[in-house]
């Protein structure tokens, strides 16, 4: 009676059992593992795509902001000039690709409206960025 007792807790049947359900774990493991990092990489792509995205668009309204600034202190034949000759700084072309800056005067009866704007390569059918700025110089001058 001893060994029949012996044999059947030792028997090979659980063991192999055991061992078959330890496989089924282990893929299943191993296939939430796989999903999981899939999940956590592509958000992680995704969030550094975001960051820089809001980089580039930040760099661009600095540097229109800087460029407007300049503009607005100018009057009549300086704005004019000064107009014509903004172009991207070295830095800003190594950050965005095919940069166009244009700018558009307007004479009003309150002064110059001076529109900038800002367009480069960007994912999708995004509008430019645009600033607006007045220069009243001229029409301020006694």
């Amino acid at each position: 009676m001893c060994k029949r007792v012996r044999q059947a807790i030792f028997s090979s049947r659980p063991r192999n059992a055991r061992r078959a359900a330890s496989v089924a774990e282990l893929v299943v493991a191993s296939v939430l593992f796989i999903a999981a990092t899939s999940f956590v990489v592509t958000g992680a792509v995704s969030l550094q795509r975001v960051w820089r995205d809001g980089n580039h668009y930040r760099l661009a309204i600095d540097t229109l902001n800087n460029e407007l600034e300049k503009l607005t202190l100018l009057d009549g034949d300086e704005l004019a000039a000064a107009s014509e000759k903004i172009e991207a700084s070295p830095e800003l072309e190594q950050q965005l690709s095919n940069i166009e800056i244009q700018c558009e005067l307007q004479e009003l009866e309150h002064g110059t409206r001076i529109a900038l704007s800002l367009n480069w390569d960007r994912q999708g059918d995004l509008k430019p960025i645009e600033l607006i700025g007045w220069s009243t110089a001229a029409k301020e001058a006694p």
